[in-house]
């Protein structure tokens, strides 16, 4: 997928401003397809000169004019093709799943911490999408696709935020019992260390 369809998609809600689908990005899209408002203007001019989209001057006597983009039929016909085509799962690339293949030489502290704030980060996800669902999606018509189809991503993230935080206390508890393991070993190997190897 290209940040062309992610705006396209953007643009099936009407016409909206250069800001206005910045901010859609920040409130919806943009929690599944990260972007910055550079790269979707740089994007909204592709599209322009693509045909996909137009744009309608409205001058404005106080502020600048604003450019308002709305899909032309070519980009209605542009994103029913996209949709046709294969989704598969994007490559996961995380840093933290990788360093537990080297976690027996790593600090295990360090690592503890880095989980915990990985969990803060997805409890403070589940916390707004259950806010945007209260907001938005407390009575969700099964007959409305467009707003089923919001709601269905919207469940998506707060399935995979909960998944998230499952692991990360898996693992935080699993941490636990390499340090008490580990303190354990000490503690015999110094008792040991104590024992005389011939008593009197």
């Amino acid at each position: 997928m290209a940040l062309a369809h992610a705006i396209l998609v953007c643009l099936t809600e009407g016409k909206q401003s250069g800001y206005d689908v910045n901010k859609a990005f920040q409130r919806s899209i943009g929690f599944f397809w990260h972007s910055d408002h550079q790269r979707i203007y740089r994007e909204l001019s592709k599209l322009l000169k693509l045909g996909w989209v137009e744009c309608e001057l409205v001058e404005q006597s106080s502020k600048p004019n604003k450019k308002l983009y709305s899909l032309t039929q070519a980009g209605v016909n542009q994103l029913k093709e996209w949709a046709k085509k294969p989704s598969p799962t994007a490559p996961l690339k995380d840093e933290l799943l990788v360093r537990l293949f080297s976690l027996h030489m790593l600090d295990l502290a360090i690592l503890t911490e880095q989980v915990r704030a990985r969990k803060e980060e997805h409890v403070a996800k589940l916390i707004l999408y259950r806010k945007i669902e209260i907001r938005y999606y407390s009575n969700v018509d099964p007959t409305d696709a467009k707003t089923v189809g919001k709601y269905l991503s919207l469940k998506f993230g707060m399935r995979d935020a909960e998944r998230w935080i499952a692991w990360c206390d898996e693992a935080l508890f699993t941490f636990e019992n390499l340090t008490h393991r580990a303190d354990v070993k000490l503690t015999r190997l110094a008792r040991s260390a104590d024992t005389p190897l011939i008593s009197t």
